[in-house]
């Protein structure tokens, strides 16, 4: 099943659960069942929702992407996960790009930058030197985060229908196999259904919620 593929690369409920953030904002939200299944629907929503978070530049983005993701009743954990898209390795090059970004949408010349953690903090907490290099660094992000979101939307329902497709077509080979002589295991071109071999139930579906 699909679940239990993306199950690999999601965070366990309870390591999100105990995180401090988490626990000061959302403990009484996060015993709901709805906000952990794992579907088609809610993992796509997770991932789009963590790839926007994931690029504003805020010191505690998981907060806001649990936020939204409790609001869109996705899964939390995909969400909470999908911010560490931001890291220090990506740091630099992600500050880089959404600066540029922003700089070109907003038409301002290109200043030089330290991509230093002290020295950009005491520009953008100077109102002066905010306007020059935040506010286009805000810009470039809810651009980049809007079009990384829709593109995690769309490769994650494309990953999880890909997945379904393989497993379901390695249990039809199986199937076909295993089957019996005369009798045809071939799913049905209509509904998808695999004709049951007696003592087996195939559990096939070539379609997951």
């Amino acid at each position: 099943m699909a679940r239990r593929f993306f199950t690999k690369f999601i965070p366990h409920r309870d390591s999100v659960s105990e995180d401090k953030w988490m626990g000061r904002f959302f403990s009484h939200l996060l015993h709901r069942h709805e906000l952990w299944q794992l579907n088609r629907k809610s993992v796509a929503r997770a991932a789009a929702i963590g790839a926007f978070w994931a690029v504003i530049p805020l010191p505690v983005q998981s907060i806001p992407s649990v936020a939204c993701a409790v609001w869109a009743r996705a899964n939390v954990a995909l969400a909470f996960a999908m911010v560490w898209l931001s890291n220090p390795l990506t740091l630099i090059p992600h500050w880089w790009l959404i600066y540029e970004i922003g700089r070109v949408v907003l038409r301002r010349p290109r200043i030089e930058i330290r991509y230093e953690m002290g020295w950009l903090w005491e520009k953008l907490t100077n109102w002066h030197t905010f306007v020059e290099i935040g506010v286009p660094m805000l810009v470039g992000s809810v651009i980049l985060g809007t079009l990384l979101a829709a593109i995690a939307y769309v490769l994650a329902n494309v990953a999880w229908r890909w997945y379904v497709i393989l497993r379901w077509r390695a249990r039809v080979r199986k199937h076909k196999t295993d089957a019996p002589a005369g009798l045809d295991a071939t799913p049905s071109p209509r509904t998808g259904d695999v004709p049951r071999i007696p003592g087996r139930d195939t559990g096939i579906s070539p379609t997951d919620p």
